[in-house]
């Protein structure tokens, strides 16, 4: 199973120690990769051109995050228009649903104006808002980080005014695992632990009796024995 993020910065970084990314790479280990799509910078009009790379129409997904606004909200040469970043939005979730019923938008967070000065926290929620309806149009999940943060000390959820601190992704993976309908336990592990694997032969422990004996799910791939020529 594959899982795509997909945003800017604040996703590129999110596979930092203690991001929200590696939180979640650390929750469906051996069990889904986690795929971080984050591009420093980049604004929905620059994610909805770069589409075909992120949502292949081949590949299906257990789930994805898209996480556009920050940037397309900013006041320079990043801006966005409001109704172009809702119509972005709505395409970029239109090519995302082609490849997953699980899909989370994540609204920009609270921005500190004084070390950001293009950027404000009243543009901030009228794209918070343009990203809740694409989310709600689509009828797919939403977080809504400005709400949610400007209720508490948001500055300290931030390590520079805009991008996360340890606290800050913390809550990020809290609120993503909330929104997910499914959870790594639904999931079968690849391949049998390592009890399950002892023996001088350890492919006799990936046939179907055995897969199917195990007290927990397990997938596994198809594989010939170079040696029987069996396919296990």
């Amino acid at each position: 199973d594959i899982a795509v993020l997909f945003g800017d910065s604040i996703t590129q970084y999110s596979f930092s120690s203690h991001g929200w990314g590696a939180g979640l790479a650390h929750i469906f280990q051996r069990k889904a990769d986690i795929l971080n799509r984050g591009y420093s910078g980049y604004t929905t009009r620059m994610g909805r051109a770069i589409l075909d790379h992120i949502y292949p129409k081949e590949r299906q997904l257990l789930f994805t995050t898209i996480f556009f606004g920050a940037n397309d909200a900013s006041q320079d040469q990043q801006n966005v228009p409001l109704d172009e970043y809702f119509a972005n939005m709505d395409y970029i979730l239109s090519r995302a649903k082609m490849c997953t019923q699980n899909v989370i938008v994540i609204g920009p967070p609270p921005v500190d104006n004084s070390r950001w000065p293009t950027r404000h926290n009243k543009h901030v929620q009228t794209y918070t808002e343009a990203a809740r309806d694409a989310a709600e149009r689509h009828c797919v999940g939403f977080i809504d980080l400005h709400g949610a943060w400007l209720s508490e000390r948001w500055h300290d959820h931030l390590s520079d005014g805009l991008h996360f601190s340890d606290k800050g992704n913390q809550l990020l993976l809290d609120l993503i695992r909330k929104h997910l309908p499914i959870c790594s336990d639904d999931i079968p592990y690849d391949f049998p632990l390592w009890r399950d694997m002892l023996g001088t032969d350890p492919l006799k422990a990936l046939c179907d009796e055995q897969i199917a004996s195990l007290p927990y799910f397990c997938r596994k791939q198809t594989y010939k024995d170079q040696n029987s020529g069996v396919s296990l």
